[in-house]
């Protein structure tokens, strides 16, 4: 785990996109040691065709990852679900690669893990991968991989159906607070 924390404009402009229906999808970078609002994208089609746009919409180059919080619910008024796209192209430097795979549930947990029950994060190498049709085969695969009892797909089913989305489940990855000169001196003898 990389530990980076959450800036708190993006936070609060994610918190601020469970009740604005309008918006698609949040885009993030990390920039220094923390995740970064980048952008956000307002619905302008069916969650297919926006998905389809994504790439160009928020700007996701070949040599830059990013993290982009998609929301796939069409005109559901109430809990949104949201899915984590990491955007790890293959191009990009090592580092930044291992950074982001290694950030993705520090960000669901800054942001509110209720938000992210619905759907498996969905890391995306190339430009070929950013369509909805390969989601789907992604999606069907991994359901296709596992053979589940009935009682396993009724506890999946529940999981699909619970939410927490009050802000008390936003965890809290650190507390930022300024050292005054008078604590710094005293950590330093």
């Amino acid at each position: 785990r990389a530990y980076l924390k959450v800036d708190e404009i993006l936070r609060e402009t994610f918190l601020g996109c469970q009740e604005d229906y309008e918006v698609r999808w949040v885009c993030g970078r990390i920039v220094g040691e923390s995740v970064n609002l980048q952008s956000t994208g307002r619905v302008s089609g069916s969650v297919n065709e926006d998905f389809d746009r994504l790439r160009e919409d928020a700007g996701l180059t070949v040599d830059q990852p990013a993290f982009v919080l998609f929301c796939r619910d069409d005109n559901v008024k109430g809990a949104r679900s949201w899915m984590l796209v990491a955007w790890v192209p293959d191009t990009a430097a090592p580092r930044l690669k291992m950074l982001y795979s290694s950030s993705r549930e520090d960000l669901k947990t800054a942001l509110g893990v209720g938000y992210f029950g619905g759907y498996k994060d969905y890391c995306a190498n190339s430009e070929s991968e950013m369509t909805w049709e390969n989601l789907n085969h992604f999606e069907k695969c991994d359901e296709d991989a596992k053979p589940l009892t009935e009682a396993e797909i009724l506890l999946q089913e529940e999981k699909k159906l619970e939410k927490d989305t009050s802000i008390k489940s936003c965890g809290m990855a650190n507390i930022p607070f300024h050292i005054g000169e008078a604590l710094d001196t005293a950590l330093s003898e």
